[in-house]
């Protein structure tokens, strides 16, 4: 069985080897399914089910909750680039998803039963908003797991953007013997017998989607030479912390957006401007 330290860990290790506010809303007429997919894929295992994650409020990252962090913490843990090598899994600011459902199946549990594999644990599906990054898309040559078709999620997805999930505990043999064929079908749309609705998803979600690659979000190291090339260059600045919050503040609808996604970007910001907005009063009654 696998913990979410050893998946996180598998996952990093097969890039390595292998080389506003529902503000995306799908365009009219042209979809980018590549890099904004409308649907995105986690796979769990047992160790925590579809009522463990309802009452978690849906699926946070380690590092959403965290209040004291170093600077070094703060910068890698807000780094697309260290999300991926999977080593701030402990204060990362960010959920791996996937476009591909057979790479979100395989952090679910399993095991070989002669030819075929066994499934256990369970495969979400879930709808993309402005939340999730085209990893392949920000990182570039510098991702070497494109296969994988990371969507990285910003801070967290609310159990609400969950549409459903499959217990891979009660599906059909087929997911065992053909699995390639299963996730293809998925993949295209189609709703597996064995498939539980979310009752509490918002069907407003069905009407965005992901923000494909964000280049000011990869977090390099701040002497890294890419910071000099095409298409970092056009983003000033190399604090990882200060582009993703300057991201959300950019994107997130506080009367949509769960507040676990944005406080954290925004909250320093309004504190200073209620003190701002103190002084100033302070002064004129001084004046009078």
């Amino acid at each position: 069985m696998k913990t979410p330290e050893l998946t996180l860990f598998l996952w990093a290790i097969g890039l390595l080897l292998l080389g506003r506010g529902q503000g995306s809303p799908i365009p009219e007429g042209k979809s980018d399914t590549a890099h904004r997919p409308s649907i995105v894929w986690r796979g769990e295992s047992t160790q925590r089910g579809p009522k463990d994650v309802e009452e978690d409020g849906g699926f946070w990252a380690r590092g959403e909750g965290i209040q004291e962090l170093t600077k070094e913490q703060m910068q890698e843990g807000s780094s697309l680039e260290q999300h991926v090598f999977g080593q701030t899994l402990p204060y990362t600011k960010f959920v791996s998803t996937s476009s591909e459902p057979k790479m979100a199946l395989e952090f679910a549990d399993e095991f070989e039963r002669g030819p075929n594999y066994v499934w256990f644990g369970y495969l979400y599906k879930i709808a993309a908003d402005w939340k999730m990054i085209d990893l392949e898309d920000s990182l570039k040559h510098r991702y070497r797991g494109a296969h994988r078709k990371e969507q990285s999620a910003v801070i967290g997805i609310p159990f609400e953007q969950i549409i459903g999930w499959y217990d891979l505990r009660k599906v059909g043999p087929e997911w065992g013997k053909n699995t390639a064929s299963v996730t293809e079908r998925l993949k295209k749309g189609e709703t597996l017998d064995g498939f539980v609705n979310n009752e509490h998803f918002d069907p407003r979600y069905l009407k965005t989607r992901g923000a494909g690659g964000k280049p000011q979000l990869a977090g390099f190291h701040p002497d890294d030479d890419l910071w000099n090339s095409e298409p970092w260059n056009k983003f000033p600045g190399h604090s990882a912390p200060e582009a993703l919050k300057k991201y959300i503040q950019e994107n997130y609808d506080p009367e949509i957006d769960d507040e676990r996604i944005w406080k954290w970007a925004v909250e320093p910001q309004s504190q200073e401007a209620d003190r701002m907005a103190n002084m100033e009063a302070q002064r004129r009654l001084g004046e009078n």
